[in-house]
């Protein structure tokens, strides 16, 4: 089973002749880490040699034997130096090793970005995947977190660094002092690397070899002077390092003494490293001479050493936690691919029912098709989105419930194609639905096909026509844009026993009687029968019937009674949004000035009143019978 696994070495489980040996290997990548079945990350420092891994165990020490073959090494050279970890093991190492906590010098900084660069090289080479990628990221910040809420890297604890902030207590800023360094061994090279990085204005080197001198003055960045000049050097410079293998004592009192009374108001922080020592004891009872040595040093490296450890509790606490928050991470990823179905799912569900609803072929606005297109995606994304928190909040679940899961949202079969687009010799206008692309319609029936559907381009064009045209509107043109009316056509079958006469201006978006769904009872006051006929003025729009009774119309007062041969005058214009003789939910009643005569027809246009009465002959009862 895929897995974290580290192997490698350090100072802990390796002696310097071992370290030395890998000390120059590359770190541009892992033959056979491809990112994918295998990741990997190497981090090489002067104290350690470890490679992390994510995937198969036996994959990742056949891919480091390989790695280590070609860089000119064996693994045999340093089996029994390395130690292996895996799982949280391996993550809770690498946290420690980005704290601090296995460093040589605890809480020492520079392994922090030794790390990074390590990683940044892996991901350069192609070699780290989702795994990798998500632990170094998680393994940078809590080293950054450790330093920030621990003063674990703010105590010395090593000699040069003692003896820097030494010389810094007495002098503070040391970007106007000079510093005199005697020898060129180990020592002297650590403090003088302390004393550049700490911006010391000067450097001084002296040694008995000239040559070795002058390449430390090459390295660091001074001048180099032979020993026979150490008077003059000692007037100059305000700080003094000594660290040279000399048997007795380089500079005693008397020749100190000699130098301070030239330098009479300039103190000289003094510090000999050398065992044996090269200033005599009785040196520091000069005035302006502080005098200390290696046990001084020791003293406060292992105080600051001390407070250190203190703070690397903390640190451990610190490391604990994000072990676990990344355990956590790690157990979202198995929820990831189902959260992902289910917003696939449910985007190619909306895609196939859009493409149902307005198939090309008929013109539509394209204005109006992306507003429609921004309020399926937004309420989709709406409706998604508890479903989505609950199923990260389930991150944890054993196999069986992500399987009902995936069962409750029907993602364990596949979603239905979105419908064909049929062809069509009329001008059409494709007006893309932004978002990701759409599976091509195939058939009109939604059934599942195999396999979930594919994301490819989608464009619509053409009126909605969820509906059959009724006999009433089938013939009837249809405009592209609102023109006065809705642009979706409301097709409804004419009442069979309605004979009302429409003028020509009407059209097909609504049967002239036809009656809504939902209307009260009428009442005998208000009875039609078969035979009634309204007159309406010819600025009557598609909009709604003539005659039509909405849902919910109240009942009509006796004093708008009408006759079976009645035929209404109206007095004011009609409006496109309501027929002048309609009666919506809630209108008031109409009052007894509007009641009329069949020969009321006086005021109407002479075709349409002729018409009218034509309608009332043909409709009119028998004599002797009454209408229902």
């Amino acid at each position: 089973m895929a897995d974290f696994f580290l192997i490698g070495l350090s100072h802990v489980s390796a002696p310097v002749e071992i370290r030395e040996r890998f000390a120059n290997l590359c770190v541009s990548g892992l033959p056979g880490a491809d990112g994918e079945s295998l990741e990997a990350v190497t981090v090489l420092t002067c104290n350690r040699v470890e490679a992390y891994f994510f995937g198969e165990e036996d994959q990742a020490l056949a891919v480091f034997s390989a790695w280590l073959a070609r860089e000119g090494r064996s693994f045999g050279e340093i089996e029994p130096h390395v130690y292996r970890h895996r799982g949280d093991e391996a993550v809770r190492h690498l946290l420690k090793v980005v704290a601090g906590l296995d460093s040589m010098v605890l809480g020492e900084n520079q392994i922090l970005h030794q790390v990074k660069d390590s990683y940044q090289a892996a991901a350069g080479a192609g070699s780290v995947g989702k795994c990798l990628h998500a632990l170094f990221q998680r393994a940078l910040e809590v080293g950054k977190r450790v330093r920030s809420e621990t003063r674990i890297s703010e105590n010395t604890v090593s000699i040069a660094s003692a003896a820097v902030e030494m010389a810094r207590s007495i002098f503070g800023p040391l970007d106007g002092c000079r510093a005199l360094v005697i020898g060129a061994g180990e020592m002297a090279s650590l403090v003088a690397r302390s004393l550049r990085d700490r911006g010391v204005g000067g450097l001084l080197f002296t040694n008995r070899t000239r040559g070795r001198a002058e390449e430390m003055a090459r390295t660091f960045g001074g001048q180099a002077a032979p020993l026979e000049d150490l008077d003059r050097l000692l007037r100059e410079a305000d700080v003094l390092i000594s660290s040279t293998g000399a048997p007795r004592p380089i500079i005693d009192r008397t020749r100190l003494a000699a130098v301070m009374a030239d330098r009479p108001d300039r103190p000289l922080f003094a510090i000999d490293i050398a065992v044996p020592r090269d200033l005599a004891p009785d040196c520091g009872d000069l005035d302006n001479v502080f005098l200390y040595d290696i046990d001084d040093l020791q003293n406060v490296a292992d105080e600051g050493l001390s407070r250190r450890r203190q703070e690397a509790a903390l640190a451990t606490a610190i490391v604990e936690q994000e072990v676990a928050r990344f355990q956590e991470t790690l157990e979202s990823f198995a929820m990831a691919p189902l959260v992902v179905a289910l917003r696939e799912r449910a985007e190619a569900l909306r895609r196939a029912e859009l493409e149902k609803a307005f198939p090309p072929g008929r013109p539509l606005d394209p204005h109006l098709l992306a507003e429609i297109d921004r309020l399926t995606r937004s309420l989709m994304a709406k409706w998604l989105h508890h479903p989505t928190v609950a199923l990260k909040a389930r991150a944890t679940a054993p196999a069986g419930e992500l399987a009902s899961l995936a069962a409750l949202f029907g993602l364990d079969r596949p979603a239905p194609p979105p419908l064909a687009s049929p062809t069509s010799s009329s001008a059409n206008v494709s007006v893309p639905i932004s978002g990701p692309p759409s599976v091509p319609s195939s058939a009109p029936s939604p059934e599942p096909s195999s396999g979930p559907p594919t994301a490819s381009s989608f464009a619509h064009s053409g009126a909605p026509s969820s509906c059959p045209p009724s006999p009433a509107t089938a013939q009837c043109p249809v405009p592209s844009d609102g023109g006065g009316g809705s642009p979706f056509p409301q097709p409804f079958p004419p009442s069979p026993s309605s004979s009302s006469s429409v003028p020509s201006s009407a059209t097909p978006a609504q049967s002239p009687d036809a009656f809504s769904a939902g209307n009260p009872p009428v009442p005998s006051s208000s009875s039609r029968s078969p035979s009634s006929s309204s007159s309406v003025p010819s600025s009557a729009t598609p909009a709604q019937s003539p005659d039509a009774f909405s849902a919910g119309d109240p009942p009509v007062p006796s004093s708008s009674s009408r006759s079976p041969s009645s035929s209404s005058s109206v007095p004011f214009p009609a409006t496109p949004a309501q027929s002048p003789d309609a009666f919506s939910a809630g209108d008031p009643p109409v009052p007894s000035s509007f009641s009329h005569s069949p020969s009321d027809t006086t005021s109407l246009p002479p075709r349409l009143a002729s018409r009218l009465r034509a309608v009332d002959t043909r409709a009119s009862p028998p004599k002797g019978k009454t209408n229902p």
